[in-house]
């Protein structure tokens, strides 16, 4: 990943469900062609599942903006019951 802006908590929005995760974010492509993303820690493999089957997916970080983002892989953690999950945001980056 680029250069790291910052950790901290945010909500993941699936379908109706709202969920508290731990992201990283970051600027991916800096410049014109400025792209972000980041990754989304210690996810259960539930949370995964509906990951892959929304339609859309939102990020709502501390400060209320939110951002379309789209998922990639799960990458296994520590803790075998947890994953986490790389992703692109979509639009002007939040940070």
């Amino acid at each position: 990943m680029g250069r790291l802006i910052y950790c901290t908590d945010a909500t993941l929005i699936v379908g109706d469900q709202q969920v508290a995760v731990e992201v990283d974010l970051g600027l991916l492509l800096p410049g014109d062609q400025m792209k972000w993303g980041g990754i989304l820690r210690r996810l259960s493999l539930s949370l995964i599942d509906q990951l892959r089957g929304a339609d859309a997916v939102c990020l709502r970080l501390p400060d209320c903006k939110e951002r379309v983002i789209h998922p990639f892989e799960a990458i296994p953690c520590a803790d075998d019951a947890l994953l986490s999950v790389s992703f692109i945001g979509q639009g002007r980056p939040p940070f």
